[in-house]
């Protein structure tokens, strides 16, 4: 029995893990659970309320460095471009974002790692999108 793969495969599900992490942020905005920018963020941190912390990939270093001066043990997804990230809060780009307690925030971690996986040819997502 032959088995065969479309050349694409990879492709695919890479525009499908997008998707859903995409689909999931904006989820979580509409519910209240997602807030993006640096002030928005910043002041989440410092309430204690953020369980992942976004990061555009192509994003600046220094509001990174800001960012992670605060709290170190926040999950932090680095797998997403800027274009990326905005598209989950309607938006033309977003750079920094948070995502609150719960489920949808455990998922979007979970899939920024496979994410990371195809992004980065198989590296794992702590060298390369989600680290803790």
């Amino acid at each position: 029995m032959d088995v065969r793969v479309a050349p694409d495969l990879a492709d695919r599900v890479e525009a499908l893990l997008l998707r859903r992490i995409v689909a999931h942020i904006g989820l979580a905005r509409r519910a209240g659970g997602a807030v993006c920018g640096m002030e928005r963020v910043r002041d989440w941190l410092a309430q204690g309320r953020v369980s992942v912390r976004l990061t555009a990939s192509d994003g600046g270093s220094e509001g990174r460095r800001k960012l992670q001066a605060l709290v170190r043990e926040t999950p932090h997804v680095t797998v997403l471009t800027a274009t990326e990230l905005g598209r989950a809060f309607g938006r033309d780009w977003v750079v920094h974002a948070a995502l609150a307690a719960g489920r949808l925030g455990e998922e979007v971690g979970d899939e920024a790692g496979r994410l990371a996986g195809f992004r980065d040819g198989g590296r794992t997502a702590e060298a390369s999108g989600t680290t803790k």
